[in-house]
Protein backbone atom coordinates (compact mmCIF):
# COMPACT_ATOMS: atom_id res chain seq x y z
CA UNK A 1 0.00 0.00 0.00
CA UNK A 2 1.29 3.30 -0.87
CA UNK A 3 0.86 6.95 0.38
CA UNK A 4 -1.65 7.94 -1.82
CA UNK A 5 -3.50 4.44 -1.13
CA UNK A 6 -3.50 5.08 2.89
CA UNK A 7 -5.09 8.83 2.48
CA UNK A 8 -7.33 7.84 -0.12
CA UNK A 9 -8.81 5.23 2.23
CA UNK A 10 -8.71 7.65 5.34
CA UNK A 11 -11.12 10.02 3.02
CA UNK A 12 -13.40 7.70 2.37
CA UNK A 13 -13.67 6.27 5.67
CA UNK A 14 -14.31 9.60 7.38
CA UNK A 15 -16.22 11.18 4.45
CA UNK A 16 -14.51 13.67 3.15
CA UNK A 17 -14.67 14.80 -0.71
CA UNK A 18 -11.05 14.82 -1.30
CA UNK A 19 -7.99 17.25 -0.22
CA UNK A 20 -7.49 20.91 -0.94
CA UNK A 21 -4.40 23.35 -0.01
CA UNK A 22 -4.80 25.92 2.60
CA UNK A 23 -2.40 28.44 0.56
CA UNK A 24 -5.59 27.65 -2.05
CA UNK A 25 -3.01 26.77 -4.78
CA UNK A 26 -4.60 23.38 -5.51
CA UNK A 27 -7.48 20.84 -4.77
CA UNK A 28 -8.38 17.36 -5.73
CA UNK A 29 -11.25 15.18 -5.47
CA UNK A 30 -10.79 11.35 -4.38
CA UNK A 31 -11.59 10.27 -7.53
CA UNK A 32 -8.39 11.87 -9.01
CA UNK A 33 -6.19 12.11 -5.86
CA UNK A 34 -3.12 13.69 -6.10
CA UNK A 35 -2.88 14.35 -9.40
CA UNK A 36 0.18 16.64 -8.68
CA UNK A 37 4.10 16.04 -9.35
CA UNK A 38 4.96 16.99 -6.15
CA UNK A 39 3.64 15.52 -2.89
CA UNK A 40 1.96 18.81 -1.20
CA UNK A 41 2.46 18.76 2.58
CA UNK A 42 0.04 21.49 3.42
CA UNK A 43 -2.67 19.98 1.96
CA UNK A 44 -6.00 18.80 4.15
CA UNK A 45 -9.08 16.78 4.08
CA UNK A 46 -11.94 18.27 2.96
CA UNK A 47 -15.13 19.06 1.68
CA UNK A 48 -16.86 20.38 -1.85
CA UNK A 49 -18.91 23.12 -1.46
CA UNK A 50 -21.18 25.48 -3.34
CA UNK A 51 -19.72 29.12 -4.79
CA UNK A 52 -21.12 31.42 -6.04
CA UNK A 53 -18.49 31.62 -8.59
CA UNK A 54 -16.74 29.55 -11.44
CA UNK A 55 -14.82 27.45 -9.30
CA UNK A 56 -15.57 24.86 -6.46
CA UNK A 57 -14.83 26.13 -2.38
CA UNK A 58 -13.29 23.87 -0.49
CA UNK A 59 -12.97 24.07 3.46
CA UNK A 60 -13.38 21.71 6.61
CA UNK A 61 -16.89 21.66 8.34
CA UNK A 62 -14.63 24.06 11.14
CA UNK A 63 -14.12 26.69 9.40
CA UNK A 64 -16.59 29.21 7.28
CA UNK A 65 -15.54 29.41 4.62
CA UNK A 66 -18.67 28.44 2.42
CA UNK A 67 -19.90 32.00 2.27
Amino acid sequence: MNVSEIVKEYLIQNGYDGLYSTAGECMCLVEDLMPCPEFCSDCEPGYKGPCLCMFVRWGSRFQSNFE
